[in-house]
């Protein structure tokens, strides 16, 4: 993984395992985490009613809703509803993430530390899904 100092990218630092402990250490391709949302989704992995707590926006004690369900992002881009993961450690960035209604998926894997794969993912999005930056919330 790498990092950007000075305007050049040189080797992030080492992080032990033990620091993130269930949130690191996974290594993973595009295909694979396509197939991960896919078989998620489908009730392979969890139940029907399972998922649907983890993409419904869970709610605090005033009442007001969270951008977060059971594990997932739970936010729009424009009108379409946006199913999200996003990750980072030392040197990566990851985002996943899936649009319901228009059965969009997209994956970005990074092994650069920026918010970059974000960014791309939700411009890849608005453009296949033909979200101006005028209908962007």
């Amino acid at each position: 993984g790498y990092e950007q100092f000075e305007g050049v990218l040189v080797n992030d630092g080492p992080i032990s395992m033990n620091t993130p402990g269930a949130a690191g250490a996974l290594c993973s391709t595009v295909p694979d985490l396509l197939s991960w949302t896919t078989a998620l989704r489908s009730g392979r992995v969890v139940t029907a009613e399972s998922y649907e707590q983890m993409t419904t926006s869970a709610r605090l004690n005033d009442g007001s809703s969270t951008v977060y369900g059971f594990g997932l992002g739970v936010r729009t881009l424009g009108e379409h509803i946006r199913i999200s993961h996003t990750g980072g450690i030392n040197g990566f960035s990851t985002v996943m993430a899936h649009y319901p209604g228009a059965d969009l998926d997209i994956v970005i894997l990074s092994n650069t530390a920026s918010r970059t794969p974000a960014d791309m993912e939700q411009t890849i999005a608005a453009w296949a899904l033909g979200v101006t930056s005028a209908d962007m919330n």
